[in-house]
């Protein structure tokens, strides 16, 4: 009853940020969060996709599940309530389309008038990059990567991060939880991004595609290795030799292969080892010689 009562009073709530007015103190409260301060505290525990509402994560939910919403006139399917109401307009008689077009187009006339742009015009610009931020939380992250500030320590080692969620994901090397699941085969990990490239092994999804040849790939670093072949770019040097090449993995075998033969020595950690105690003993006699 109070919160209907506010439509009578009128509206008197105004945003501290904008001029935005609300009638309603949760509107206005979700508002800041959503607009000004850009919280996503709602985060998908299979995926790891964050949401500024509550609602949304459970639309988005339903998405990791077998679930269909059937449409009762064409039997059409689709993943969410949402949707499926979207679609269900198309089986409204012409007029009642109309008003629901004009209804929308209100409510984009609504966003778009004066208050709405004063809302979003509170931009940051960057001294350094000229980088502009609609938001000063943002705006604040980006200047950690010019100042190099990194806030966000952990309590277990020594490590610092330059932002919260990293800081998140981190701390599962500690505790040892691996929350991300695949359903197909059980497989765990620490993080969603991870989980989600897992699943393509599962479904053959290949979403990176070359534009040269039309070749797709499971990850966006193996393509960006794939394009290396047509531009003939090579920017892994061997420190031995003049040899180059496009792979760092073909890198890796270049030197056991060709420079480490007498030696047993496979691994990452135990080439950089050697290339180290090279570089030493170069240093060395050159220091020797001056």
């Amino acid at each position: 009853m109070e919160k209907h009562m506010w439509n009578h009073k009128g509206r008197s709530l105004m945003c501290r940020f904008c001029n935005v007015v609300y009638s309603c103190q949760g509107n206005l409260t979700r508002h800041i969060r959503v607009v000004h301060e850009k919280k996503l505290d709602y985060v998908c525990k299979l995926c790891d996709k964050k949401f500024s509402q509550s609602n949304n994560l459970k639309l988005h939910m339903i998405t990791h599940t077998d679930m269909k919403f059937e449409c009762d006139v064409c039997k059409r399917l689709f993943k969410n309530p949402r949707s499926l109401r979207n679609h269900k307009q198309e089986h409204l008689p012409l007029e009642q389309q109309n008003k629901q077009s004009d209804h929308v187009q209100k409510q984009a006339a609504k966003r778009s008038s004066i208050k709405w742009k004063q809302c979003q015009k509170r931009t940051c610009i960057c001294q350094i990059c000229g980088k502009v931020s609609n938001y000063s939380t943002l705006h604040e992250s980006h200047m950690r990567s010019h100042t190099g500030e990194k806030p966000f320590k952990c309590n277990e080692c020594d490590k610092s991060f330059r932002e919260r969620s990293s800081l998140r994901s981190h701390m599962l090397v500690h505790t040892g939880a691996k929350p991300y699941v695949c359903s197909n085969c059980g497989a765990a990990f620490r993080q969603g991004a991870h989980l989600r490239r897992h699943m393509r092994s599962h479904t053959g999804e290949k979403p990176y595609k070359c534009k040269v040849c039309e070749k797709s790939f499971t990850e966006r670093s193996i393509l960006t290795t794939h394009l290396r072949v047509h531009t003939g770019e090579q920017p892994f040097h061997c420190q031995i030799c003049p040899k180059k090449f496009h792979n760092p993995r073909v890198l890796r075998r270049h030197y056991p292969k060709v420079h480490f033969k007498h030696l047993n020595i496979h691994t990452q950690r135990d080439i950089q080892q050697q290339l180290a105690a090279m570089q030493i003993e170069r240093e060395f006699s050159t220091e020797e010689n001056n």
